[in-house]
């Protein structure tokens, strides 16, 4: 790997806190990461420690009761903490992806399946709502114990099983720079 490469990924002096009825809790606590391009690295804690809310905040994820209080965190020179909503959404998926520790939580049990597999190429290949059903199948991103039948399901098990089968299968529906897994 070259060592003067451009980092893809900088976290530097990152203080993430949660906010609740009884006041602010910190999270996180002046967390700094530097990866370069091609570069694997892991974030080892105990239980709590922080490891899941780096991800999600690097993924600007935090939700109402969370949010980053001070330092940066720069992916591919700009600050993500600076960008829009609409300015994530771009990247999201396509540069910058998400893995969950907990498959339930990557597909969300009350919409149709083959609705969630078809928002990746909509959001990120320029393609109609029209031609994303086949743009999945295409690419195989996901293959399930019976064909044809698992994408119109709701139920919480085949969330699971499908949400299994899709990641293990080929991964992501695109290949981001950076993945998080939380």
């Amino acid at each position: 790997m070259n060592d003067h490469q451009e980092p893809v990924l900088i976290c530097k002096d990152l203080c993430i806190s949660y906010y609740t009825r009884a006041g602010e809790i910190p999270a996180v606590v002046d967390f700094a990461l530097t990866v370069k391009p091609g570069e694997t690295i892991g974030i080892v804690g105990e239980s709590g420690c922080g490891k899941s809310t780096v991800a999600m905040a690097i993924m600007q994820y935090m939700g109402a009761n969370g949010g980053i209080k001070s330092g940066s965190i720069t992916f591919k020179g700009r600050d993500l903490t600076q960008m829009s909503e609409h300015e994530l959404r771009r990247i999201r998926g396509s540069e910058i992806a998400m893995i969950y520790q907990e498959p339930f939580a990557s597909l969300n049990p009350s919409l149709k399946i083959s609705t969630q597999l078809m928002e990746v190429p909509l959001a990120h290949e320029n393609i109609s709502k029209e031609e994303a059903p086949k743009s999945v199948a295409d690419a195989g991103r996901c293959q399930t114990a019976r064909p044809g039948t698992a994408d119109e399901r709701l139920s919480a098990p085949v969330v699971g099983w499908t949400a299994a089968a899709c990641r293990d299968r080929n991964g992501p529906a695109v290949q981001p720079v950076f993945i998080a897994a939380g």
